[in-house]
């Protein structure tokens, strides 16, 4: 028994679907119809009468993955579903394995749809931490003194581009001290953050600039000083570290009870 649809049949469903995407204006639509015409072959391989689980998981995967590649392809919400409903209707799902409109079709578009919100949320958050990596920058304190803010990214790539740019900056200059100040974040940011100032001291080191890395919490400090090469100064409050580079604050002034807190 065939598990899916024949190639013949898969060949005819794809022209379709990538006329109605064309007709849709949705772009990559060769891709995307090829695509589409994968995980109907899949859904009506999960329908059969011996299929299992594995054949299950796997077609919710694609439909998954599909969702996901509309979203970062530009597809709007009602172009998601007019793929979805093209597959039904082009794949003639109703014709295999008794994948009903009410039960099969629903199942498709439940599994498409989480996928597609979830590559929206990547696409944001993609969008969001280009603009942040765009403007992360060090503070000069003083003559040969920086101080770099570590920015508030998930993506270890995008990280470690920030962090390449201002290791950049730092050979442009005459700098003597730097200052790393990662502030607390959530766990899904502790792989980027660990990574980002791993590469920025490396960086800061190759000018021969002192280094101070300040971490407020604990258990992320000793994760990063075990991604470190060779003994850096690791400090729990911007204040220490400050002190230590020998940049003085007016005793009993607010900015000095602040950073001390």
């Amino acid at each position: 028994m065939e598990r899916g649809l024949s190639p013949e049949a898969l060949e005819r469903a794809e022209i379709k679907l990538r006329e109605t995407m064309l007709a849709a204006g949705i772009r990559g639509a060769e891709d995307l119809a090829r695509e589409a015409v994968t995980v109907l072959d899949g859904a009506v391989a999960a329908q059969q009468p011996d299929a299992g689980e594995v054949d299950r998981s796997e077609a919710q995967a694609l439909g998954a993955l599909l969702g996901r590649r509309l979203a970062l392809a530009g597809v709007s919400p009602s172009g998601a579903l007019l793929v979805i409903d093209a597959i039904a209707k082009h794949g003639g799902l109703a014709k295999h394995g008794g994948l009903a409109e009410d039960d099969g079709v629903a199942q498709l578009r439940s599994v498409v749809i989480e996928g597609y919100a979830s590559g929206l949320r990547d696409a944001s958050v993609a969008e969001l931490e280009g603009r942040i990596c765009s403007q992360v920058e060090m503070l000069v304190l003083s003559p040969g003194l920086v101080l770099v803010p570590v920015p508030y990214l998930d993506d270890v790539d995008r990280m470690s581009g920030a962090m390449d740019a201002v290791g950049r900056a730092l050979l442009s200059r005459d700098v003597k001290g730097c200052v790393i100040w990662a502030q607390t974040v959530s766990t899904q940011r502790e792989e980027a953050m660990a990574t980002g100032i791993a590469a920025l001291v490396e960086h800061a080191r190759m000018v021969g600039a002192r280094v101070n890395v300040v971490v407020p919490d604990g258990a992320l400090r000793e994760r990063v000083a075990g991604r470190l090469l060779g003994p850096v100064s690791m400090m729990a409050t911007l204040l220490e570290a400050l002190e230590e580079q020998g940049y003085s604050l007016r005793e009993g002034g607010i900015l000095r009870r602040w950073l001390a807190r």
